[in-house]
């Protein structure tokens, strides 16, 4: 947001108060402001018709710094001439010789608006934060729907990393200046609201952003935002279009070939994510480029590739490691996850913490995304915990990771790793002695700061341990954890609650629809070939993606009504319903990991 005196951003040449400033000055520049300046003009009435005509002389060439200098030597205390003289020095990118002139001001006057606000945006330029924040929020207190006061605090704290403060303000502005045409500052908003989990308010903010300003780095935070809430339909076009314009740009292609397999749109024959991995098998060491590593372990069975995915996410260094104190009496397990409500990785683990010897194990569980649910396995997470810690109110993975060193936590299990949520800024700070990639991502991570992996000798062969960044943690038998508590459902199914005929062979497949790519498709549809009665049953889908997959089956000689989309369901009935099948069929190279 410029200051009422810099040059306008529209390039006219005029003054930003001259020209787009003045669309909406009643907005910026509050009442009392105004009517201190009206006090100053009439008290200065009674100036000396010398010092007069200087200070008309000075208004008039505005940018003339040896009138405005003259004019001070006259009136040493002149808030005017000092402002402006502290405006001048500020654009000449003198901000300590500014910062003096608008002190000096203030002193003089010290409700004078701009002079506190044009101090803030100095001390800002000189790394000087808390003097500047304090500048803004006396603005905001004595004026809280001005536009220019709310705008600068909210930047102010965007740039320092502490969204959720900044997110009070910026919704402040969208509030009370709807139509602020301003693309940072909807931009910035949106980066905060996604933070705080309002996907639909995010969007809305960057649609406006984008609407001001068009810019690829815009459409790309938009194609982000939409792909990871699911909207592929939407977010595809995009990315089409941005792939065209920057067809260097691996990462867009990986999120559009993300968007295809999601939506099973197979129409370039995988070249797109041939591409990717073939970027990615080139890559040499230190120069990983940006991609979706999850999509890679649903790709490409290739460990190399994988790894080089995942170490553009993952800091090749960290911090030293915390102090261990081996004179506790327990030793302090930190469980690490997106959220702890009713999905797979939370499920998986209740059966974990349930059996953790509490004379030997003190337990944390730490939720890193805003609560969504408050359910039933929140509350079995929660009681049998020691510590239930939610992060999604700190402002930065510094402060998060302060948090977790506050508890004790000795050993610190990332059950999210690459998927969901990440929290990899978050075990980049080194918050625990000890830091562990479990459960939520098969894969390594790629980087310094996990140190083990968990495993087992079928999901990690010893012959392929030096392909992973961390040393492998084995586990006899399987690594995977499950609930021995949880049961099906009682309730009495047949195959009609499904659509799916009673005399059909019937072969379920309930895996992510991005896992179900066209090489794995061919045999199972050569399979359905063979066997006439067969019909394959399949989780819920998009309809988009539904019908693409029925082309797809149609175009391989297979009636797409043989492909039977199952609804969700609960937990309970959705391991009730395994037995309505005859035969599971599982993908390659990512299997279904957990049902």
């Amino acid at each position: 947001m410029p200051a009422r005196n810099d040059p306008c951003p529209c390039g006219s040449g005029r003054r930003y108060k001259h020209c787009h400033g003045a669309q909406h000055a009643a907005e910026q520049i509050p009442a009392v402001h105004r009517e201190a300046e009206r006090g100053a003009d009439a008290q200065r009435g009674s100036e000396p018709a010398a010092v007069a005509a200087l200070r008309t002389r000075a208004r008039a060439a505005s940018s003339d710094e040896q009138l405005w200098t003259q004019l001070l030597a006259v009136l040493p205390d002149d808030p005017e001439a000092l402002f402006t003289l502290g405006n001048l020095a500020r654009h000449r990118g003198e901000l300590d010789r500014a910062a003096a002139q608008f002190e000096r001001a203030i002193a003089v006057n010290p409700a004078h608006v701009a002079l506190i606000n044009n101090l803030g945006l100095v001390d800002e330029g000189l790394g000087r934060f808390d003097d500047a924040e304090a500048m803004f929020r006396r603005l905001v207190a004595g004026h809280p729907t001005a536009l220019e006061p709310l705008a600068n605090l909210a930047q102010l704290l965007f740039r320092r990393d502490r969204l959720r403060d900044a997110l009070e303000y910026f919704d402040r502005v969208a509030l009370h200046h709807p139509n602020v045409q301003d693309a940072s500052l909807h931009a910035n908003r949106a980066t905060c609201l996604i933070a705080a989990a309002r996907p639909a308010d995010a969007d809305a903010a960057l649609a406006k952003a984008i609407a001001i300003a068009p810019s690829p780095a815009l459409a790309r935070t938009r194609a982000v935002l939409l792909c990871s809430h699911g909207r592929f339909e939407d977010a595809a076009p995009l990315l089409d279009h941005l792939v065209d314009a920057l067809p260097g740009d691996l990462h867009l292609a990986s999120l559009l070939a993300h968007c295809r397999a999601n939506l099973a749109d197979w129409r370039d024959g995988g070249v797109l994510a041939r591409r990717v991995e073939d970027a990615l098998r080139d890559a040499g060491p230190g120069a990983a480029p940006v991609t979706i590593a999850f999509d890679v372990l649903a790709q490409s069975d290739d460990l190399v590739v994988q790894r080089t995915a995942a170490a553009a996410w993952s800091p090749a260094r960290v911090p030293p490691r915390p102090p261990f104190d081996r004179d506790k009496a327990r030793l302090h397990l930190g469980f690490v996850a997106s959220e702890f409500c009713n999905q797979p990785v939370p499920r998986l683990l209740l059966g974990l913490v349930d059996n953790l010897a509490r004379d030997d194990f003190e337990v944390s569980t730490i939720a890193t995304a805003p609560r969504r649910f408050d359910d039933a396995i929140l509350a079995r997470v929660r009681a049998r915990s020691d510590h239930h810690l939610e992060l999604a109110g700190e402002n930065s993975p510094a402060q998060a990771a302060d948090r977790i060193r506050a508890l004790g936590v000795d050993v610190l299990f990332d059950l999210n790793g690459l998927t969901g949520t990440p929290s990899t800024a978050l075990f980049a700070q080194r918050a625990a002695p000890m830091q562990v990639n479990f459960l939520g991502y098969t894969g390594t991570m790629g980087g310094a700061a996990h140190d083990y992996i968990v495993a087992d000798d079928y999901c990690i062969p010893r012959a392929v341990e030096a392909l992973y960044a961390e040393r492998v943690l084995r586990m006899r038998g399987c690594y995977l954890p499950s609930d021995p508590l949880r049961v099906a459902s009682s309730l009495p199914l047949d195959r009609s609650r499904y659509g799916l005929p009673p005399d059909a062979v019937v072969l379920a497949a309930f895996p992510a629809m991005l896992k179900i790519h066209p090489p794995l498709f061919d045999g199972w549809m050569r399979l359905m070939r063979a066997h006439p009665h067969t019909v394959l049953w399949l989780r819920s889908a998009q309809p988009a993606a539904a019908a693409n997959l029925r082309g797809n089956a149609e175009a391989r000689g297979v009636d797409g009504a043989r492909l039977v989309f199952a609804p969700v369901d609960d937990t309970a009935l959705y391991l009730a319903r395994f037995v309505l099948a005859d035969l599971f069929l599982d993908t390659w190279p990512y299997g279904s990991h957990t049902n």
